[in-house]
């Protein structure tokens, strides 16, 4: 083995020429040249040292549900982030950016603290959560955030919730290069029962509204915020459909005949237009070409530039 192959096993397990699509959603990504999946928040830090000071490329991901790899791979070292440990005390978590979105909700449910049952079935980590500042109408990360800290330029720092400079789907960390390291959640206290029935009813709703048992990543798009629109887009568009102050994405990608819409092996979803599925042995380029047809039909019909709310690594 090389050189690198050894100084990378001291922060966790390694491969090489490893296929990227055994960890993402969408089961899409050809190899990168080394793969580390690493468990502590201390030898993430010390990875990440050791890369920038050398200058090697890397990319670190976590549930891998809101990103699509090439087909061709990552030239460079990807971290898959485990960290994983998770202190409740009183009101508070404090919690490792690998944690699992998911698990936290079941945890935090199961010791009587209220504020993540959107969450529910959410798949990815509450690190991807915090840099996308995940959420649904009913609530968002950012509620709960009360302070993250982070990797930046070799140094440890902590940035309270207005650091973090929170927006619809957006946060700094979209706009930097600050790996999360840990975050401190401030949630409400709630009768376990109560919780459990609330996390039912999004459970529900999502397994109503969205396709299940596939092979995305989640909603392609953003939502547009109605506030943004000329008064000459409007006129092309319902009231009723823009009532919550939010235009839905997949109503714009339906409007301009694109549900169900097919390239190779790849779909928009005939049950939610905001989801592209890989239906078997989907090429990265087909869903790439799926994205662009929607932003191009729905600009050429409405005038709106749609934005990816999935992470794209060509």
């Amino acid at each position: 083995m090389d050189s690198l192959y050894q100084e990378l096993k001291k922060y966790g397990q390694v491969k090489a020429n490893e296929p990227l699509a055994k960890y993402t959603s969408y089961k899409i990504g050809g190899p990168a040249d080394y793969l580390v999946v690493v468990e502590e928040t201390e030898k993430l830090v010390a990875i990440l040292r050791y890369l920038t000071t050398h200058g090697l490329d890397y990319l670190i991901i976590g549930g891998g549900s809101n990103i699509l790899f090439s087909d061709e791979g990552y030239r460079g070292i990807v971290i898959i982030n485990q960290c994983r440990h998770l202190e409740i005390k009183d009101n508070r978590m404090v919690v490792d950016s690998g944690c699992p979105l998911g698990w936290l909700t079941q945890q935090a449910s199961q010791a009587g603290l209220s504020g993540l049952a959107w969450a529910v079935g959410i798949p990815g980590t509450i690190g991807g959560a915090i840099r996308g500042n995940a959420g649904i109408p009913q609530g968002e990360i950012r509620e709960n955030v009360e302070q993250v800290e982070v990797y930046r330029d070799g140094e440890v720092l902590k940035l309270d919730n207005q650091g973090c400079r929170f927006g619809y789907r957006e946060s700094i960390f979209k706009k930097n290069n600050d790996v999360i390291l840990r975050a401190w959640l401030t949630l409400g206290v709630v009768d376990k029962q109560k919780d459990i029935s609330l996390m039912l009813t999004f459970l529900k709703e999502r397994q109503t509204k969205q396709p299940q048992g596939s092979q995305s990543a989640g909603s392609v798009f953003k939502n547009i915020d109605c506030r943004s629109l000329s008064s000459e887009i409007k006129e092309k568009i319902p009231p009723e459909v823009c009532h919550s102050g939010w235009l839905a994405a997949g109503w714009l990608i339906e409007q301009v005949g694109l549900k169900g819409q097919m390239c190779g092996r790849a779909q928009i979803s005939p049950k939610h237009s905001n989801f592209i599925l890989n239906l078997d042995r989907a090429k990265s380029q087909d869903v790439q070409q799926l994205i662009a047809l929607c932003r191009e039909k729905v600009y050429n019909k409405f005038g709106i530039e749609l934005e990816e709310e999935i992470k794209i690594i060509k």
